[in-house]
Formats: structure tokens, sequence, C-alpha cells
């Protein structure tokens, strides 16, 4: 037999070697060479054919080995991304909804929180969980629905417009005399011994613009208590001022009981509403009176001069010397004063000056 070079047949010239079929366009591959053709071929060539026809289906084998192996580590990859996306996004869940667990908690706390400091830095807690949508709701729908200084009461006192030069004259006698608590809050210094304590966001602080109370927690209040004095039939005054908010309140304590939870809150907001609460161990408010005034001077920054005429069972409110409206209740007989800011929008913040008090 003649010598063969590489790749080449008994009778294939140098220029008729076969080649595979890719590299041969036209060409018949091996495996799909006709039997009339086959039957041609010599011994060796037949069986060059058949080895050519056996490697072409172990490459076609292990080319669909190949991509099923491919497709099968896509796949794995696909559902490994897939875990590890929704583990992470499990652990993401989890962690958001802890976390705003924690942080609900902690702000529950932190709105509930009011350090009552007396005569020592020893500060206590006491819960200020005190809801007044209701109340807020009962405001604005007074403040829509009626004219101005008119006031709509649970026990409204009949003909107040009638009685308001009367009730000017009791409170110009009453303001005669010295005042039995006269404080300029600006610092604790003063006969007040007022309430400090709580933290950036809630609590009672004297700062260089006087005394403040502020709260972030909405549907809360912050009570800041005088721990100087009770008062039953009395004249209470006080300078407000709210520096931060919008639908919300802030204004007067007065009649406020040993647990400091119960106590009746005449508050202004910066709209030119008006409030009379009662808060009792609930929690709830319960509204006496409400209204809108243009005698209170509206905005931020706006300072209003409250007064309460705190007589029996009978109440009057003034605002910047001008008589608003009465109300009668017999839940609380006496107690301590304080001021307070009620959230109901965004927080708030509002400080408080000149407080004078003279008894009836």
């Amino acid at each position: 037999m003649p010598h063969l070079s590489p790749g080449e047949t008994p009778h294939q010239s140098e220029n008729s070697r076969i080649a595979p079929a890719e590299n041969q366009p036209g060409s018949t591959s091996p495996d799909t060479t006709t039997p009339a053709e086959f039957e041609t071929l010599s011994p060796q060539e037949k069986l060059f054919a058949a080895r050519l026809v056996e490697l072409d289906l172990k490459r076609q084998r292990l080319l669909k080995a190949q991509q099923l192996q491919d497709r099968m580590r896509l796949l794995v990859f696909a559902l490994a991304t897939v875990l590890i996306v929704s583990g992470f996004g499990f652990i993401i869940y989890s962690t958001s909804v802890d976390y705003r667990h924690s942080t609900h908690a902690f702000a529950t706390v932190q709105a509930q929180w009011t350090q009552n400091v007396v005569n020592t830095a020893q500060a206590r807690s006491q819960g200020t969980a005190n809801a007044i949508n209701t109340v807020q709701a009962n405001i604005n729908a007074t403040a829509t629905a009626q004219d101005e200084n008119q006031a709509q009461a649970t026990t409204t006192i009949e003909d107040m417009t009638a009685t308001a030069t009367a009730l000017e004259g009791i409170l110009t006698d009453a303001t005669k005399k010295n005042p039995d608590l006269n404080d300029s809050l600006s610092d604790r210094t003063g006969d007040g011994k007022w309430d400090i304590g709580g933290n950036s966001t809630t609590g009672c602080a004297f700062t260089s613009s006087g005394y403040h109370a502020f709260v972030a927690k909405r549907g809360y209040i912050q009570p800041c208590l005088s721990q100087a004095k009770t008062y039953a039939d009395a004249v209470y005054s006080a300078q407000v001022t709210i520096n931060t908010g919008n639908a919300d309140h802030a204004g007067l304590l007065f009649r406020v009981d040993s647990t400091g939870n119960q106590y009746y809150f005449f508050s202004i907001g910066m709209d030119g509403t008006y409030s009379l609460d009662l808060y009792q161990e609930s929690g709830q408010g319960q509204n006496l009176l409400n209204g809108r005034s243009s005698d209170i001077t509206q905005g931020l920054g706006q300072s209003n001069q409250l007064v309460v005429l705190a007589q029996g069972t009978t109440f009057y409110l003034f605002a910047n010397d001008t008589f608003l409206g009465g109300a009668r209740d017999s839940t609380l007989k006496s107690g301590r004063l304080g001021v307070a800011v009620a959230q109901s929008g965004i927080p708030i913040d509002a400080s408080f000056s000149n407080v004078k008090v003279w008894k009836l």
C-alpha cells in the first residue's frame, strides 16, 4: 500500500481530500452518504467514512450534552439568583418590619414621655397618650360651619355676649391685685417650678426664647406642668406663641389633678380656632367649647395672650383681652396649672411666657 499522508485515502489526490461538511459548503456529510455512493467506496474508505460518522455522532451527542449542561447551569444559576434575591428580600422585609415596629414602639413611648421634675433632677414618666382627633374634628367642623366669634359647647352658657361686659369687669377687678403667681418663664428659677425634661422631639425645656413645649407624635398632647401650687377659682394668664406646626394647638392647662392625667385644656390654633377640652384618665378628650375668632392673631411666630377665668363650675375664655365664650363642667374642682401643645398635623413647638395667676 502506498504511503498515505495525513488525512489522505488511497484514491485521494492532493486536491480531493475529504473535509468536514462545515468547512466545505455544498459537500455531503458522511452521515448523509447514500447507499449507492457508499457501495462504490473501497473498504478503507468505508472504514474511514464509518469512523467519520461515528465521530460526528459523538460530536453531536457531546454538543447536545454540553447544551443541556449549559441550560442546567443557567437554570441552577437562575434558581439560585431567585432564592438569593428572595432571601435578601425576606431579610430586608423582616428588618423593615422589625424596624418599623421598633420605631413605632419607641415613638409611642417617646410621645408619651413627659418628665416632670419636682424639686430634683429625678424625672418621672407621665403618659400623654391623649387622642385629639375627635376634638380636632369638632374644631374643624365648627370653624367651617360657624361665623366668627360663635361658640358651640356641650353645656353652653346662655347669652354670653350680653354678659361679656360684666365678665370683663370681673377680670379687671381680679387683675388689679398682685398676682399670686408671677413667672416670666425665662428660666426655672421662677415661682412656677416648671417641668423640664424629654428629648430632642418631645418634652419641656427652657431656652433663650422662653419656656417650650414640643411633641412630634401625631395625635398626642405634651403637657408641661407647674409644680408650685394648686388653684380652684382663679384667673390664669399667659403669652402663647406657636413656632412650628400647622393644624396644631397650644395653650393653657388648669385644674390638673395629682396624677397629671386629668385636666382642662384651653388652646388656640394658628388659624384662629380655639377649644376648651376636658381630658380624663381614659386619655380621650371631651370638647366643652370650640370656635374661631379674628381676635386671635393668626400665623406662626405670633404671640397671643390667653386668659381663663375659672369660677366654680363655670369657665370663661379670653384671647387678647377679648371674650371668646364660656362653658360649664363640674368634673374637676381644683388642681395645678400648666401649658401644653397638641400635635394633629406636623411636629409642633410652642413657647410660653409671662404667666400670672390671681386667686378669686
